[in-house]
């Protein structure tokens, strides 16, 4: 009869950088569970067909900056910020579609960060004071135009 043989196995313990790295992970879902969620409606040309700026490479700069102040200590204390995107195309329909689904959509947007073209953040900041909601612009020439018209934007 062949002998068993008993096979050792060895733990590793995990290093203190595993360790830490769960447990800023684990502090930090606890300390978003306690604030309350404010929802930022997005919009972005994502899917150009004509002619038109992509502002795809926007929307990790802008998820960075709510990062930033989500993890400040002095701003929005019982509050997270959070986005949500829709894809405007860069055209006046999908702008608005793309809006008309944030507002009938849950969670309940505070207001709206819009696309980086003129044309689609023309109708959605035309249309946006229906809602008493306001978009911040990252397009230039709309205020130009949009100025002498009711609209609740604003630009940084």
């Amino acid at each position: 009869m062949r002998h068993l043989e008993r096979k050792l196995t060895v733990t590793r313990l995990p290093s203190f950088f595993q360790v830490a790295f769960l447990f800023i992970l684990f502090d930090r879902r606890m300390c978003l569970a306690t604030k309350s969620r404010l929802v930022i409606g997005g919009l972005a040309g994502i899917d150009i067909d004509q002619e038109g700026w992509s502002s795809a490479g926007v929307i990790p700069a802008i998820e960075l900056a709510l990062e930033r102040v989500n993890n400040h200590s002095n701003i929005l204390k019982d509050y997270y910020l959070d986005i949500e995107w829709k894809d405007s195309r860069c055209a006046r329909g999908f702008g608005i579609k793309g809006m008309l689904e944030h507002i009938t959509e849950s969670p309940h947007k505070i207001a709206f960060i819009g696309p980086g073209c003129s044309i689609a953040a023309e109708s959605v900041a035309e249309t946006l004071p229906f809602w008493n909601l306001t978009e911040a612009l990252r397009a230039q020439f709309t205020e130009r135009r949009v100025k002498n018209r009711k609209s609740n934007m604003m630009r940084p």
